[in-house]
């Protein structure tokens, strides 16, 4: 990363702790510390179709979380910066960032907020080109991703008739070898109060604008009105007009002719027969057509099941801020104490790699169970991205499996299970990739473990130089303190 952007970059973050020292004499803290050493040895260095080569990698990766909630507070931060070193000749050692920070601060009682985020990890340039999966592999398809979002905001009671919400926000992120962006968007929320328990209404608006080094300006705006009735305590009945005015970017970064605004229109139900189980339902006119939505959510004592479908303008700058590399919480809500520690792989559910402005349709799909001995999870995703010209449209489907057991007192095992497939609008690219890893992990002490892993990956396409297979076989040392 340059010097310039580095120092956007602190400069942000620095002020940011500033808020978060002046909390943290109140607050309840959490850190954990690590350090994690792998040997790789992979067959296929470069993921090849022919002339396949092999070589012996070492990654060292220290790492630390800090968890911290108290009065007016809460704080989620997780940093893990890596050096990869490659025994073969040609190879290229380097450093890799990952980084997840999540802030929520309140500034001034019941008044004035601040919220910020920062996310760090690498990419897909191309979905349709190889996927190195962790970094490991050469591939001159990823690049180190950074991005931070700062979101100041106030709240306003008028009483128990209305809350009003009125925010800002600055983002900004950094892609390794392609330009940064600037973004800058406003909201209001005004909703009703506790007094409305039977009808319930609300106000909202946002205008978002994204400044790119190259081309136009990209603007996404929207009003909406909404209104709710509750049938009775587990039905609840809801319907919204609205507009949006939307200015779309082209592949050139330039303004599309393609429409992008127009009134929009729907309704739906929210159902919550218990506090364990939500479900809310609605179909949407907006200006790309006709669409359902739902997101579906049940917990129980051992298992909790996800569903949702989502239809949303929207860019690969804004899937950036929204991800994030390090997981807080597990399925059941509960804190991870080591996010940081926990395997990183790069999406390979990723959009093309510009300032094209798009329309994501996204389904995913999620269980997991809690066993006597283990746990067992499984999530799958169908996605699809509608550019303004349709032979650039993506669509790209996947399922995943992961099954950990306790095998023995010190010992265990695990095994993941991965397929997915990305095509192409105008059908000149289709490709499908198979993962199958197992490992065995001992507990050497309290804080010190060692892994030993297998993985075979295939990826099979319409284009013979695309594909390619790859056996891998790492051994892991990893501590804590």
């Amino acid at each position: 990363m340059k010097p310039k952007r580095w120092s956007s970059l602190v400069a942000c973050l620095l002020f940011i702790l500033t808020i978060v020292s002046q909390q943290a004499s109140a607050a309840t803290w959490r850190t954990t510390k690590g350090l994690t050493n792998e040997l790789v040895y992979t067959d296929n260095v470069n993921l090849a179709a022919d002339d396949e080569r092999g070589g012996l990698s070492s990654r060292i990766a220290p790492r630390i979380s800090v968890q911290g909630s108290g009065r007016g507070m809460k704080l989620n931060f997780g940093y893990s910066p890596s050096y990869l070193y490659r025994f073969y000749s040609g190879g290229d050692n380097g450093f890799d960032h990952n980084l997840s920070a999540n802030l929520e601060s309140e500034l001034y009682q019941d008044l004035l907020f601040l919220d910020a985020k920062a996310n760090g990890g690498l990419r897909l340039v191309d979905p349709f080109g190889n996927n190195p999966g962790d970094g490991i592999n050469e591939s001159d398809n990823v690049r180190q991703n950074f991005s931070l979002s700062v979101s100041p905001y106030i709240r306003q009671h008028f009483g128990s008739y209305a809350d009003l919400k009125i925010g800002y926000s600055y983002s900004k992120v950094w892609n390794d070898g392609f330009s940064s962006s600037d973004g800058h968007a406003a909201d209001f929320d005004l909703t009703s109060g506790r007094r409305f328990q039977i009808v319930d209404w609300g106000i909202n608006g946002s205008i978002q604008q994204t400044k790119y080094q190259d081309g136009d300006d990209s603007i996404f705006a929207n009003v909406k009105g909404r209104v709710g009735y509750a049938i009775n305590r587990s039905w609840r009945i809801n319907a919204f007009i609205g507009y949006d005015d939307n200015e779309f970017l082209d592949q050139a970064g330039e303004r599309s002719t393609t429409e992008s605004g127009g009134f929009a229109y729907g309704g739906g139900f929210t159902w919550t027969p218990s506090s364990r189980t939500s479900f809310d339902f609605s179909v949407a006119d907006r200006f790309f057509g006709t669409n359902l939505y739902f997101n579906f959510k049940h917990k129980s004592r051992r298992s909790v099941w996800t569903a949702s479908l989502t239809h949303e303008p929207t860019n690969a700058r804004n899937e950036s801020l929204s991800s994030q590399t390090f997981q807080t919480t597990d399925a059941f809500g509960e804190p991870i104490l080591d996010p940081s520690g926990e395997p990183v792989y790069i999406d390979p559910d990723a959009p093309l790699f510009s300032s094209e402005d798009y329309v994501r349709r996204k389904l995913e799909l999620g269980y997991v169970r809690t066993l006597r001995r283990g746990e067992l999870g499984i999530s799958g995703f169908y996605t699809e991205r509608d550019y303004s010209d349709n032979r650039r449209d993506t669509s790209g489907y996947g399922i995943t499996a992961n099954y950990s057991r306790n095998l023995l007192s010190q010992f265990n095992g695990d095994l993941r299970i991965s397929w997915t497939n990305n095509s192409s609008g105008d059908g000149s690219s289709d490709l499908t990739n198979w993962i199958v890893a197992a490992g065995i992990n001992r507990q050497l002490s309290a804080r010190t473990n060692l892994a030993f892993n297998l993985q075979h990956r295939r990826q099979v396409s319409d284009e013979p130089s695309d594909e390619y297979s790859e056996n891998r076989a790492t051994l892991t040392l990893g501590t804590t303190w």
